[in-house]
C-alpha cells in the first residue's frame, strides 16, 4: 500500500486539503478581512456588508462539504489498493470536485468583490486546488502504469 508511490501522491492530495483549513484562500486589505479565514468580524462593518459575509458564510459550508468529500474519498481511495479501477473511479471525481471547488471559491469571492468594489489579495490557498488536482492526475497515472505492469507480468506467467 505505502510502498506504491500513487499513495503518496493521494497523500499529497490530502495535505492539500488539510490545508485548506489552515490558510486564507482570498483576504481584502481595506478591511482586513480574510476570507475562509479563522478571523473574527470586524464590529465598524455596515449591516450590509454583514448580511454579505453570512451569505459568504453560507457558501463555505458548501465549501466546507466538499473538502470533506473529498478527504473521504481520497482515503478510501488510498486503502482499496487491491481494486484499482474504482481507485481510479475515485480519484477521477476527486479532480470533478476540485474543479466544483475552484468555481464555486471564485464566485464568492468575485461576488464580495463586486458588492465591496475593492481589491483581492490573493494567498497560498488560491493555489492548493491546483496541487490537488495535480497529484490526483499523477495518482491516476501511476495506477495506469500498475496495472500495465500487472498485466504484463500475467502474460510472462
Amino acid at each position: 500500500m505505502l510502498q506504491r508511490i500513487q499513495t503518496v501522491y493521494m497523500i499529497g492530495v490530502l495535505l492539500a486539503c488539510g490545508l485548506l483549513f489552515i490558510v486564507d484562500i482570498a483576504d481584502f486589505p481595506s478591511l482586513s478581512l480574510s476570507i475562509y479565514g479563522f478571523e473574527p468580524l470586524d464590529a465598524t462593518l455596515t449591516t450590509s456588508v454583514m448580511a454579505h459575509t453570512l451569505l459568504s458564510k453560507i457558501q463555505i459550508g458548501y465549501l466546507l462539504g466538499l473538502v470533506i468529500t473529498m478527504v473521504v474519498l481520497n482515503q478510501t481511495a488510498i486503502f482499496l489498493y487491491s481494486n484499482r479501477k474504482l481507485q481510479i473511479i475515485l480519484n477521477r471525481l476527486s479532480i470533478l470536485l476540485w474543479l466544483t471547488f475552484i468555481a464555486l471559491s471564485l464566485v464568492s469571492v468575485n461576488s464580495f468583490q463586486t458588492f465591496r468594489n475593492d481589491e483581492i489579495g490573493v494567498d497560498i490557498g488560491a493555489f492548493l486546488p491546483f496541487v490537488g488536482i495535480v497529484c490526483n492526475t499523477l495518482a491516476i497515472r501511476h495506477i495506469n502504469k500498475d496495472t500495465e505492469t500487472m498485466c504484463s507480468m500475467d502474460r510472462i506467467r
